[in-house]
């Protein structure tokens, strides 16, 4: 995606650089693109999954990361994103979870698969993939939907779902980057906890008030609701086994929102913006 490293991290790139010159130490970027395509709206869905597409196929993220995939936008995906290798989760026939990975410089490296949340009354569950960017060094990439809605049982689930990711991904021996439409609120995080290994990429790149909600009525007509709301659903985490100083590091470089464009149907690709964030592995 075409956007620039923020001048907050000024410092941390020019530490990173002289430490690569010092130890021998490697760099890579990477791109992450992550997105709820509201496949369950079926107004305009075509048009709408064709923009999603088009913004995959143009700017070229090196993994992809979709949530409400239902089997028309699945097929259109499959069929035009050649460039890609297509990951879908189908434990539910309505709507599911896909990872994409850009072929020419993403690699499948090691495990992969889907697991259901036991107890979601919504059939949701989290695909993962263990992958290598130009490199042998793999990291780990998961992507989920939590439980919907701010009732209480739907909040409960969604909290325990939180930490028994946070516990998972505390537990594994190698970076990771987990995010999707959490449906988080920041009282669920507080309530659930984190490992303090688990770092947001938003709040890691200063919180910026522009790149805050993913999910806002005052500006996204799609829902044609009447109320007015700001919620920052959609969230990227990142880990690294035994903090930032020691083996590989995956370090967020850059964080803005996509998507923000109507489309000539009056609406846009989605009801939720989606997530542009760029890595700096070192290794």
């Amino acid at each position: 995606m075409a956007c620039s490293i923020q001048d907050t991290n000024i410092e941390v790139e020019q530490s990173v650089t002289s430490k690569s010159s010092s130890d021998d130490s490697q760099l890579q970027n990477f791109t992450l693109l992550s997105w709820n395509i509201d496949g369950l709206d079926g107004k305009d869905l075509q048009e709408r999954s064709l923009a999603v597409i088009q913004l995959i196929n143009t700017h070229k993220p090196d993994i992809v990361f979709l949530q409400e995939v239902v089997p028309q936008s699945h097929l259109l995906i499959a069929k035009r994103c050649i460039a890609y290798k297509c990951i879908f989760c189908r434990y539910t026939s309505t709507y599911y979870n896909a990872i994409l990975l850009l072929k020419d410089r993403v690699k499948v490296a090691g495990e992969h698969g889907t697991i259901p949340f036991q107890g979601s009354i919504m059939g949701r569950h989290y695909i993962f993939c263990d992958v290598s960017i130009c490199s042998n060094q793999p990291i780990r990439v998961i992507t989920t939907h939590l439980e919907s809605t701010k009732d209480i049982g739907p909040t409960l689930i969604r909290r325990d779902q939180l930490g028994l990711m946070s516990n998972l991904i505390s537990k594994l021996n190698i970076p990771c980057i987990f995010g999707g439409d959490l449906n988080l609120r920041d009282e669920d995080v507080k309530e659930a906890g984190l490992s303090p290994a688990i770092q947001d990429v938003w709040e890691y790149m200063g919180s910026e008030k522009e790149h805050e909600y993913t999910w806002d009525t005052s500006v996204n007509n799609n829902l044609g609701v009447h109320f007015k709301a700001k919620l920052r659903f959609d969230r990227l985490l990142f880990s690294h086994p035994d903090g930032l100083a020691v083996g590989m590091q995956v370090l967020p470089m850059k964080f803005e929102l996509v998507g923000k464009e109507k489309l000539p149907c009056g609406r846009f690709p989605s009801d939720h913006w989606g997530i542009c964030a760029g890595f700096m592995l070192i290794f």
